[in-house]
């Protein structure tokens, strides 16, 4: 999600039932079980004009903490990488 920042739900629920069928068979329950989760804490949230997109939101949230656009940027890039 760091990476792509706006995934369908469908998209982000294959794409861990792929990764994880290596190491056992994930119930879709429990996925969504833990998106909804991460929603709660605040890393994923739901777009405003599409609820089946998932935005990655600890970027939304540092840009409305902080003032600085050069430590935004800062901030941002560690996070990121």
């Amino acid at each position: 999600m760091k990476a792509r920042k706006i995934l369908p739900q469908q998209q982000l629920l294959s794409e861990c039932v792929e990764q994880l069928q290596s190491t056992f068979k994930p119930e879709l329950k429990a996925i969504k079980s833990r998106i909804q989760d991460l929603i709660s804490m605040e890393y994923l949230e739901r777009d405003n004009e599409n609820s089946n997109l998932l935005r990655y939101s600890l970027i939304s949230l540092i840009e409305m903490q902080v003032k600085n656009k050069s430590e935004m940027q800062l901030m941002i890039n560690f996070v990121l990488f």
